[in-house]
């Protein structure tokens, strides 16, 4: 059945912001992320249509049912790199291999680039600590590697993963700002700033530059 679901597997299309497989996507994002991870659904969305070029939301279905989700990012910069910022399975559709075959389509986009996202560090001693390195495993045996870089917040630490053993210095700065900088200004409505100010700012956000020490 999990392989009949893989290949069933499809990108959603002509879907809007009112359809209900949106609705179900949002539901699935707010029950898989804690609350100071997320960014508000509908306008992430809004972000992602006016930066088609470079961002997207994708909804995935198996058997005509929604069954997950990823939402993901071209980088700046000379270099092709793309950051998933969040990748979640319906909770119908887990342990049945679909979070890797959405991991691998996606990266199936551009093979050739360097593709990068963050997970919450596995750090002993804290009570959801299998979770992590349940986490961390399965990206390992996607075959994606720990770069080292680590960026502490203040709800944690997030650790850099990518399809590349290493990433080049600075890695990490250009995921904080240039990524979850843009995309939380717009949240938080201030489109318009620019990326200097981004850097300036102290917005309440995951990786704004007073709450972040980056490491590696």
């Amino acid at each position: 059945m999990a392989s009949e679901e893989r290949n069933a597997l499809r990108l959603a299309s002509g879907w809007t912001k009112e359809s209900r497989i949106f609705e179900e996507a949002k539901a699935c994002y707010e029950e898989t992320f804690p609350e100071h991870e997320r960014v508000d659904f509908g306008r992430m969305l809004e972000f992602s249509l006016l930066n088609r070029e470079t961002t997207s939301l994708d909804l995935w279905q198996a058997g005509g049912q929604f069954a997950g989700l990823d939402y993901w990012s071209r980088l700046p910069g000379d270099e092709e790199r793309f950051y998933v910022a969040y990748l979640a399975v319906a909770p119908a559709f887990r342990s049945r291999g679909l979070g890797s075959e959405i991991l691998r389509r996606t990266v199936a986009k551009n093979p050739s680039a360097v593709w990068l996202l963050d997970i919450e560090k596995p750090d002993p001693g804290l009570p959801d600590l299998s979770l992590r390195l349940r986490r961390f495993g399965f990206y390992r045996r996607n075959g994606w590697h720990d770069t080292g870089m680590c960026t502490s917040v203040e709800d944690g630490s997030f650790q850099l993963l990518s399809t590349r053993e290493r990433v080049a210095p600075g890695t990490h700065e250009v995921v904080s700002f240039k990524f979850w900088g843009r995309l939380m200004a717009f949240a938080e409505g201030h489109p318009e700033m620019t990326d200097e100010e981004i850097m300036k700012s102290g917005t309440g956000t995951r990786f704004w530059t007073d709450k972040i020490r980056t490491q590696g």
